[in-house]
């Protein structure tokens, strides 16, 4: 089930990855949930990120981004401040264990920093009051705590859950917008009204609310549709009756180099779930030799629909975030006790030693058998 979450909806028709013994909705539900832990993993890293680079912390996150390089993410960060924008670059990953666990138990890593005070370059060199004053060095030592980094991502991830529970929420008037959009384009060609329209994005409360939370709801718009694409697909897939419906998809899909998947810049799900309705009805015909039709708009609906039930399974898995952390916490611990000692009778001080070391005592010192010890006065 895990790979076939990260596979795109033309592999899984090669490949036919779906087993037949469990219903693919079932299979669908495992891959939404990875889908969101995985998003939610990397929009937190892109976070801490963002405030690292935004107080100069250079240490914490250059060793940071080497971490999430050498367990297989892709640069998330950007040059300019700018955070890759995709929705997909950690799915595999970033739901796993492993991640977080590995942070926990990391070594310190020690830098030495060197600030030089007295440096007048680029000031009048002919200046003598600059030329009494000399220049100073202070060296001081910086020490990264990998797990504190961990404690720090997992509080940053359940700020972001607890704000993504009320964002996915507004999944059922970005549909109606999107419902409106196209009948006003039916019917006029042009949406002469989108203008007036009301922005559908989360409501920041300043400075309560996370740095990256309008992208990280565009992001989520998108992985909401891609997972519902990927759970139509299969659906239809798996009844005779409506598997031409399914090529259909599937052909439209991979006609467009995967527009969901990687990125591809702002509003990706829109643009394409309106390219979707917006497509012609079609007749075909049926291997008994009767026509069938098909509605790209009733396909587009079915996403829609989808998207909302999605957005429900979401919230609930957003929900058990501080359960999940508390777990992997104890998890941890379990992993602690399980460690071999560090601590040696070679690494103890001399004078411990003489305290722990073992009595000997001599048989020639023992009173004869039979001696019994008289009373203390």
């Amino acid at each position: 089930m895990r790979v076939a979450s990260v596979l795109s909806v033309a592999s899984l028709v090669s490949l036919n990855l779906a087993p037949r013994a469990q219903p693919p909705v079932a299979l669908e539900r495992g891959s939404a949930r990875e889908t969101i832990l995985a998003l939610l993993s990397q929009r937190a890293l892109q976070t801490q990120l963002f405030y690292f680079n935004q107080f100069k912390n250079d240490h914490p996150k250059q060793w940071l981004e080497r971490y999430a390089k050498e367990m297989g993410a892709p640069k998330l960060g950007l040059q300019g401040g700018q955070m890759l924008h995709a929705q997909d670059a950690m799915l595999g990953l970033g739901e796993k264990d492993e991640f977080l666990l590995g942070m926990m138990g990391a070594p310190d890593e020690t830098h030495e920093v060197e600030v030089v005070w007295g440096n007048w370059g680029g000031l009048s060199p002919g200046n003598p009051y600059l030329q009494q004053q000399k220049r100073k060095t202070r060296t001081f030592q910086d020490t990264v705590s990998p797990a504190k980094l961990a404690h720090q991502l997992m509080k940053v991830r359940e700020s972001i859950a607890e704000e993504w529970q009320e964002d996915v929420k507004l999944f059922k008037l970005d549909n109606a917008e999107l419902r409106r959009h196209h009948a006003e384009e039916v019917r006029s060609v042009v949406d002469m009204q989108e203008r007036f329209q009301h922005a559908i994005r989360p409501e920041s409360s300043g400075e309560e609310s996370t740095p990256l939370r309008d992208a990280s709801f565009d992001l989520l718009k998108t992985a909401a549709t891609c997972c519902a694409v990927r759970r139509l697909y299969r659906t239809l897939n798996a009844d005779e009756l409506q598997r031409h419906q399914s090529e259909w998809l599937r052909v439209f899909v991979q006609a467009r180099n995967q527009p969901l998947r990687g990125q591809h810049g702002w509003h990706a799900a829109r643009g394409f779930v309106l390219d979707m309705m917006a497509q012609p009805i079609s007749v075909g015909t049926s291997p008994g030799g009767q026509p069938r039709f098909l509605d790209p708009l009733a396909l587009g609906e079915q996403i829609l629909d989808l998207r909302e039930e999605i957005a429900e399974e979401w919230a609930e898995a957003l929900s058990e975030m501080p359960e999940y952390h508390l777990r992997l916490a104890r998890m941890r611990l379990e992993e602690r006790e399980r460690e071999p000692e560090l601590v040696t009778a070679e690494r103890r001080e001399p004078r411990e030693l003489e305290r722990v070391r073992p009595l000997r005592i001599s048989l020639d010192g023992l009173p004869p058998r039979g001696f019994v010890w008289g009373p203390k006065f």
